[in-house]
């Protein structure tokens, strides 16, 4: 999980290189880049590792998200891909 500033977030460039290279040395699948405002919840996956450098189908994301208090149920949650 990786939170990013909402008012920044269209604008992340992703570096599939780094990503991949980190997911291996922590033994994990990819990131969760997600970013918050008052109203909404923007996520996006990132799994280079496997060969799927946005993943915008499996979208664990909100679901971790939810669970956490400071987040209120009352957000709407987008999916961003930008393939």
């Amino acid at each position: 999980m990786v939170p990013v500033n909402v008012n920044d977030f269209n604008a992340l460039k992703p570096n599939w290189q780094a990503i991949a290279a980190l997911s291996e040395q922590y033994g994990v699948i990819g990131m969760h880049v997600f970013g918050s405002s008052e109203t909404d919840i923007v996520c996006r996956n990132f799994v280079p590792l496997y060969g799927i450098n946005e993943n915008w189908h499996v979208k664990p994301c909100p679901g971790v998200l939810s669970i956490q208090e400071e987040y209120s149920a009352s957000k709407r949650v987008h999916f961003l891909s930008r393939s």
